[in-house]
């Protein structure tokens, strides 16, 4: 009797691994190896960083989904409106594609950005200063990695970052530190769990078009319960 309990126990450790495990590599193959890169390109095969990755969303399955809790938060009535990508004024003006690298069986492909939201207010097709994610899903990644993998997307990941406007309402440049619009987005967000600086993510550190990023990536979950202040330890 003994000898079958002990079996039992084994098996059940065994199988809670292989689950961690699984849940695990839905993001990360191990500590410092994520399936996405930490920086953004203007167009794939460059090698000239844009932005830094910098959120991470969890629990986010679909667009409708994600753009549904920040116009929850940031939406409506409130001084920035969150604009969905199709609401943003002045089309590719406002919100060009960039690309990540994604980490896949056989190789590392480029992927342009999923969608665009925006904490703006719009006039005549102008864009103007303002918050601007552009995000990428998970589901090229999901289809590559079915094993490891519920039928939901598991996450979707952003470049959150603050830019004003200096050609007639046509062109943008950063205008804030990387990491101080991460917080704020972070705070505008804080109804959901969230986890400011929640991880180091590799070659997302340095410099970018003039300012710099802590390389430090903050978690907000799609779902609402009581936040989680957690600034990480150390530094990247």
């Amino acid at each position: 009797m003994f000898r079958r309990w002990w079996l039992v126990i084994v098996v059940l450790a065994s199988l809670s691994g292989i689950v961690s495990s699984a849940a695990h590599a839905h993001s990360k193959i191990n500590s410092h190896r994520w399936y996405f890169g930490g920086s953004t390109f203007g167009e794939a095969g460059s090698k000239s960083k844009v932005d830094p990755v910098n959120m991470f969303f969890g629990s986010a399955a679909t667009k409708d989904e994600v753009d549904g809790h920040f116009d929850d938060h940031w939406g409506p009535g409130k001084p920035d409106e969150w604009l969905e990508d199709q609401d943003l004024p002045g089309g590719l003006k406002c919100k060009g594609d960039q690309f990540v690298r994604f980490r896949v069986p056989g190789g590392f492909p480029w992927r342009a950005t999923d969608f665009h939201g925006a904490g703006a207010g719009r006039s005549q097709g102008r864009c103007f200063n303002r918050y601007h994610i552009r995000f990428w899903g998970d589901a090229f990644h999901e289809a590559q990695t079915a094993a490891n993998h519920s039928a939901r997307q598991a996450w979707v990941i952003g470049g959150a970052h603050y830019e004003a406007n200096f050609r007639d309402g046509i062109g943008h440049v950063p205008a804030l530190d990387w990491d101080v619009v991460e917080s704020r987005v972070v705070k505008i967000m804080r109804p959901h769990a969230y986890r400011l600086r929640w991880r180091c993510l590799p070659h997302s550190f340095g410099l970018y078009q003039g300012y710099r990023s802590d390389g430090r990536i903050s978690r907000l979950s799609m779902n609402h319960s009581a936040g989680v202040i957690d600034y990480g330890v150390g530094k990247c």
